[in-house]
């Protein structure tokens, strides 16, 4: 069985890949995406906080991370943990965030995160003006510290974000329950972050996915892929036949390495899996979303209900729900709000959802140099959904080979594949 022929098949229909395939079809090309879920929505950003953050672009990535690696390795972190496993490509990716580890590696991809997400900030506004429903609004996002010792890090960081042309609202102690009367008034200290949205995630690819039928595009769902075969074009085996694209955009998020290894290519990324807790028609909602910054939580109001996010497994691609996890959530959220709540409130479903991290932090978006008809856009870990709408600018500018693409974009330079080789 053989599709009908495609100028482009996207692998993924979560936020990057449904962005690569509006952005194209915004473009007049002929768009296929192939998505083995059987449903739109179900993405890892679906289960996020929905934050759109330009304001959160230090990597997590280098010398930040490894510094904390023994203290994760050992258990102590409830909300961070990396599973040690005799795992050729988990030694590779070690050696990776080592190599791309140096201050000068971070502040190069501090900047770049800094204009793309900014960019994307502004695409998310264009989606909302042409009339996709994505529930977005200008909310500021707040960093909330409950230490001394977390505030200082969080006021050495916003310095360090001021110095790159960001405007951080420092405030000490009880101004932070003053801007947001559901955080007690007890707590260290926060930063307020004007510049930051929120939209309500699970909207974004079901409404977008709409306006890209609008325009010609094709959704295979339930279907997963089975090969790849590189030639004049590229054979795509799936389990609903075969398709032959000129280009193919590798955006499965925490699976796009699975996809590479079909190529003979070694993608360095790894699964840091999330876990949410969502409780319907919260009596308490909060005004200004919040990242609780010591216990990497992240806490927002969609419409009526709350939606506390956390954690970070680096422990393989298992999408089961960790019940030690949701435990964690609800013990360190009491930490922080007058009003916490609390196991069973308000018939709280539980999710848990892949983040595709990269050893330096930064997504790969480009060409592979030796199948120059794949492009790939994944590695986004926790901006998953910031950076969808301008990777998917990005993605259409590479398959278009606009002469102009580093000029729009000069962030893929420092997202390219080649920094490892690809």
């Amino acid at each position: 069985m053989s599709a009908a022929r495609p100028d482009v098949l996207v692998i993924g229909a979560g936020a990057v890949g449904v962005c690569a395939a509006w952005s194209l079809a915004e473009r007049g090309v002929q768009v296929t995406v192939i998505e083995r879920s059987q449903r739109l929505g179900e993405d890892t950003a679906a289960g996020s906080g929905g934050l759109i953050t330009p304001s959160h672009c230090i990597p997590l990535a280098g010398t930040r991370v490894l510094r904390e690696l023994p203290r994760q390795l050992l258990g102590r972190d409830g909300m961070v943990s990396v599973r040690l496993r005799l795992d050729p490509q988990l030694v590779r990716f070690a050696v990776h965030a080592v190599r791309h580890g140096g201050e000068q590696h971070l502040l190069s991809g501090l900047r770049a995160l800094r204009d793309q997400s900014r960019a994307s900030r502004m695409r998310f506004a264009a989606l909302a003006a042409a009339g996709i429903d994505i529930g977005l609004r200008h909310s500021g996002v707040m960093n909330v510290c409950n230490t001394e010792a977390g505030f200082a890090r969080l006021r050495h960081e916003a310095e360090v974000l001021a110095a790159q042309g960001f405007e951080p609202r420092v405030l000490e102690g009880a101004a932070a329950a003053a801007v947001e009367p559901e955080l007690r008034e007890d707590l260290a200290g926060a930063v307020l972050w004007a510049e930051d949205d929120q939209c309500i995630p699970a909207r974004l690819t079901p409404a977008l996915a709409d306006a890209c039928r609008d325009r010609g595009v094709h959704f295979k769902l339930g279907t997963t892929v089975t090969g790849l075969g590189v030639g004049a074009a590229t054979r795509v085996a799936t389990t609903s036949g075969t398709f032959v694209a000129d280009h193919v955009v590798l955006a499965a998020g925490a699976e796009t390495p699975a996809l590479g290894r079909l190529l003979g290519v070694r993608v360095p990324i790894e699964a840091g899996k999330g876990h949410h807790v969502h409780l319907h028609d919260w009596p308490a909602p909060v005004q200004v979303p919040m990242i609780l910054h010591e216990d990497v939580l992240g806490v927002t109001s969609m419409g009526p209900d709350l939606r506390v996010v956390g954690g970070v497994d680096f422990a393989g691609v298992g999408r089961s729900v960790d019940p030690r996890r949701i435990a964690g959530i609800y013990t360190r959220v009491g930490r922080y709000l007058r009003r916490p709540p609390t196991p069973g409130a308000h018939h709280a479903p539980t999710w848990s959802g892949l983040r595709p991290c990269t050893p330096d932090g930064l997504p790969i978006i480009g060409r592979l140099r030796r199948t120059p008809g794949i492009v790939v856009a994944a590695g986004h870990g926790m901006l998953g959904l910031t950076l969808a709408p301008a990777t998917g600018d990005d993605v259409a500018r590479l398959v278009l080979c606009d002469p102009d693409a580093h000029a729009a974009a000069p962030w893929l330079s420092t997202f390219t594949p080649a920094r490892f080789g690809l």
